[in-house]
């Protein structure tokens, strides 16, 4: 059977990996969003990375949808506002987040290669990264590729030392 990051991590793969990417959607609606986890904990900053960010969009329409159900438990905020406060999306290789990246929130959306995971983009990085980000001003590629992370985790890039400092 086949593993998925390794045996030690999850153990063997849903036997369809269609499965496997529909673990996000559930667990942020039923637990953080209306489950209160948010509201208990307003601060709560949650990465949801190796799903891609593309399904943001449906997912947002879905919730918006949710929320006017009778009997729902009541949550502080409107559902979308808890996605562009406290939740930060991945993406590796996702050709359609670019163009929903307003929808989803430039902000929000975090690059990574995933390496040394199959999915990484080594080492075909730039040729993938120029290719997904095609047309996306030079401002936002910065972000989706760098300064959302370094805001996330209060990361300050440190001047480069040369040989005579």
């Amino acid at each position: 059977p086949y593993t998925y990051h390794g045996e030690h991590e999850r153990g063997e793969v849903p036997a369809s990996l269609i499965e496997l990417f529909n673990e996000a959607g559930p667990v942020l609606a039923s637990d953080f969003i209306f489950g209160g986890i948010f509201d208990r904990f307003p601060r709560l900053k949650l990465v949801v990375a190796e799903y891609e960010a593309s399904w943001i969009p449906h997912f947002r329409f879905r919730i918006e949808r949710i929320e006017r159900f009778p009997g729902l438990p009541k949550i502080a905020k409107r559902a979308r506002d808890y996605l562009r406060e406290n939740i930060y999306i991945g993406i590796v290789n996702d050709p359609l987040a670019a163009g929903m990246r307003h929808e989803i929130g430039v902000d929000r959306i975090m690059w990574g290669s995933d390496f040394p995971h199959p999915p990484s983009t080594y080492p075909r990085t730039h040729e993938v990264l120029d290719r997904i980000l095609a047309g996306v001003p030079a401002d936002e590629r910065r972000k989706i590729v760098a300064e959302n992370v370094m805001a996330l985790y209060d990361i300050a890039l440190q001047p480069r030392r040369t040989l005579d400092a």
